[in-house]
This record gives C-alpha cells, structure tokens and sequence, in this order.
C-alpha cells in the first residue's frame, strides 16, 4: 500500500484558511468591511389627469383597430366608457365597431343604452336613425329623431328627419321641417325638392310650383333625372 497516493498529503486548503487568531480578531472588529450594492431604481407612479387617460385609451384602441384587433379596441372603448359614461363617443366607437363585425343589432343596442342612461348628442340618434333606415324601418328611424338639437350645427340631423317624415306620409310635418332647412340654406336645392314633393303630396299645386320654381333656380348638386322631372312638374303646374 505504500504506492497509494493518500489524498491527505495533497489538501491543500490549510494553506488558504486564515489562521484562528485572524478569524477571532475579524470577530472583534468593530467596523465591518463596506459593501459596495447596486443602486435600486427608484420608480415613481405618474399619475394622469382624465383628459389624458382618456387620449391614452384612445389611441391604445385606434392602434388594435389598426392591427385588426377588433375585441382589445372594444376593450379600450369600454374603458373609456366607464371612464367617461356622460360622453358618447365611446358609444358611437363600439357601435360603429359592431357594424364593422355585421353586428347591426348589437350597434343599436349599444346606442339605445346610452339613451337610457341620459347621454344626450344628436350624433347618437342619428346614428340608430341610419341603422333603423338600413333596415328600412323609417317609422322606427324617426322614434330617433325627436330630439331637437340646433338646426345651425345639425343641418344632417334635419334633413333626415324630413326625409323620415315624408316616406312615413308625414308630409305637412315635412313640409315644416324642409322650411326650416331652407331658411337655413336656401341655395341648397335639395330643401326645396323635398318641400315640393310634399306639397305636391298634399295636393297644395301653388305651394308646389312655387317651390319647385325655387328648385329650377338653385338646381346645383342635383341629378339630371331629378332636374327633368323638376321642369315636367312646373309645366303640369303652371
């Protein structure tokens, strides 16, 4: 066995343990050694106003729109919604984003809930008016159409409500509401059409010819088939 290399006679870690004496004396030491850490990043909260968690929400749901992630915008425009529940543009972005998933129905649901908790802008009655026409329910477009906001800033909002009165045979209730949109462009031909067909529809021949004169005079924007039929009434009527 003398040839057996003892493993003993090859440890060296003796040579590098500190003596008992040094490690008594570390003990003792009143200062311990200073080590040096990392600093910590400090991370602050910022907090938003409303006005701008409300851009962030919308450009978060722009950009998924965007990407073609149509559940997250709706997600984000949800958000925003409770965020904001007076506004209605969250409404009309959820319902327009229902419409783009052929979910009509859905889109008017979500305008009728805004209804319902007292948002009130013409741009939502509207909205479920022109969903109501799609489905050629004019008579349920105009239950929309109540409201009366300023004819100055919702000239639109007018002239579908004319045009409603007049396919549901509402035509003296038209013949007022083309009256005030005239008042408010009379260079807009269309006005005067609309007011002379229903003249023409409650059998009123001076009012309609006067009208549809008014036509022949501002027929700007007009079709060519539109304009024909314009001068074969005043030719029946004078």
């Amino acid at each position: 066995q003398a040839d057996e290399v003892q493993v003993a006679e090859f440890d060296q870690s003796a040579d590098f343990a500190p003596d008992q004496e040094e490690l008594v004396e570390a003990d003792w030491n009143d200062t311990a050694p200073e080590v040096t850490k990392p600093r910590s990043l400090a991370i602050e909260k910022v907090h938003l106003s409303l006005e701008q968690q409300k851009d962030l929400l919308q450009q978060k749901a722009q950009k998924a729109e965007a990407n073609g992630n149509l559940s997250q915008a709706v997600s984000h425009w949800q958000q925003l919604r409770q965020l904001e529940p007076a506004s209605s543009q969250a409404y009309l972005e959820l319902s327009r984003l229902a419409q783009v998933q052929r979910n009509d129905a859905g889109a008017l649901q979500i305008l009728e809930q805004a209804s319902t908790a007292g948002v009130q802008d013409p741009k939502l009655s509207m909205a479920a008016a022109a969903l109501a026409i799609k489905q050629q329910d004019w008579a349920k477009a105009l239950s929309y159409l109540e409201y009366e906001p300023d004819i100055f800033n919702y000239t639109d909002f007018y002239a579908l409500k004319a045009a409603a009165l007049q396919k549901t045979n509402q035509h003296a209730l038209s013949v007022q509401v083309f009256q005030q949109l005239a008042r408010q462009q009379p260079q807009q031909a269309r006005w005067w059409l609309g007011m002379a067909l229903s003249y023409d529809a409650l059998q009123q021949p001076e009012q309609a010819l006067l009208a549809y004169r008014q036509v022949a005079l501002n027929g700007f924007g007009l079709s060519a088939t539109s304009l024909d039929y314009v001068k074969k009434r005043i030719a029946a009527l004078e």
